[in-house]
């Protein structure tokens, strides 16, 4: 199974094999600088498509196969959410059976996006059975009307036409495409925290990924169009920098609070060292642009009307969620503890995509491993049991 990320700065190709046990083995990973893409939305095809096909070479070799049908992940673009629901009749009112199960599935799948918008996703929440919801698993239950709230994520059209037209021309065939933010939502938390209620907030280089999951699924997803680039760019305006030097002074160097940086330290700012600056100057640069990043997703967060069902607090991932400071940052500006996650559930991870830049990689080799599993009765079976995580609803690739 294969999978691609195609982010502002980097392109992560991963390949991975299912194991007996239903385990992920990571087989091959290949990164690459992206270019084409502003605030992930492709805006050259001929220079992203370059990069798609330079990661996807890497991780080809490493794996020593050629890629097949890929998942492929991207973010930015108005993306837009909203909780819809569909409604059946069930054939026999006294028992709800696996078809009618699947007749309420397939109606959610069915809802019509809008002018020039496209559906990504349609991620059932829960079912309500003659007005009683909260049922996970309505097979076998009596009842006469048989509803089930989905989760619907849009995108403009034409964003996603591109995305997909990008890793074709990098002689890609796409299998299915995914929100970044929801992939990586999948890899860095856990099934209590998607239980309680938990914000994943995926910090890339153009944007930034919001996902409110409650009761174990999606409940709300945007993308705030600032990311880790908006620091970059405000240390280089400021310091008179390249911006290489000062994406990797926000790396290296970057915290988000002056009370971080160590009394009296300089920071080089070129290597000749002629000039240098306090690192307490340049954490004030990087902390007033992180609470900008925040205070946008905090701004997200009150419009999602879910800020009071979040037990799980908030989990930070992507790449700009390494600045040193960011969890205490986000308490102060979000109101809500949180941590910095790398992903997790692929054998062999830590070695090869175990940073938090790589969760939505990750996340998006769980989804097409979600789509490979054998399922013939897959809606009965995956909601009778415990569920991983909100992908477990997904249909599987036959």
């Amino acid at each position: 199974m294969f999978a691609v990320d195609l982010g502002t700065s980097k392109v992560v190709a991963a390949a991975a094999e299912l194991g007996s046990g239903g385990e992920i083995h990571v087989t091959g990973v290949g990164v690459a600088g992206s270019t084409g893409v502003r605030r992930g939305v492709v805006v050259d095809l001929g220079a992203a498509a370059e990069g798609v096909a330079t990661a996807v070479e890497r991780a080809q070799r490493m794996a020593g196969c050629a890629f097949g049908r890929v998942v492929l992940g991207l973010s930015g673009g108005s993306v837009a959410s909203a909780n819809e629901r569909v409604a059946i009749d069930v054939a026999d009112p006294d028992e709800v059976s696996e078809q009618d199960v699947a007749r309420a599935l397939a109606a959610a799948r069915e809802v019509l996006p809008g002018e020039a918008r496209a559906l990504v996703h349609a991620v059932p929440r829960h079912f309500i059975l003659d007005g009683v919801d909260g049922i996970r698993q309505p097979a076998g239950l009596a009842g006469a009307r048989l509803e089930l709230e989905t989760h619907v994520v849009t995108a403009p059209s034409g964003v996603l036409r591109n995305a997909v037209r990008t890793a074709e021309r990098a002689g890609l065939s796409v299998a299915e495409v995914t929100l970044n933010g929801l992939a990586a939502a999948e890899a860095v938390t856990t099934s209590e925290e998607r239980e309680r209620g938990v914000m994943v907030v995926d910090v890339g280089a153009g944007c930034t990924d919001v996902v409110i999951l409650t009761d174990g699924a999606p409940v709300f997803t945007a993308v705030v169009p600032v990311g880790g680039d908006l620091i970059r760019n405000d240390i280089a305006a400021g310091l008179h920098l390249s911006l290489e030097r000062a994406e990797a002074l926000k790396v290296e160097q970057g915290c988000c609070a002056a009370g971080l940086a160590e009394p009296g330290r300089v920071v080089e700012l070129d290597p000749g060292r002629t000039r240098t600056v306090a690192e307490a100057e340049l954490a004030e640069i990087v902390a007033a642009r992180a609470e900008e990043m925040l205070s946008q997703v905090a701004d997200t967060l009150r419009r999602s009307g879910a800020a009071r069902d979040l037990g799980g607090g908030v989990v930070l991932t992507g790449g700009a969620s390494r600045l040193r400071g960011l969890p205490a940052l986000a308490l102060r500006v979000l109101s809500m503890p949180g941590r910095v996650a790398s992903p997790r559930g692929c054998a062999d991870v830590d070695d090869l995509l175990g940073a938090p830049a790589c969760a939505a990689a990750v996340g998006l080799l769980q989804l097409a491993a979600a789509g490979l599993q054998p399922a013939p009765q897959q809606v009965a079976a995956t909601a009778s049991r415990r569920r991983r995580g909100w992908m477990d609803w997904l249909p599987r690739r036959r």
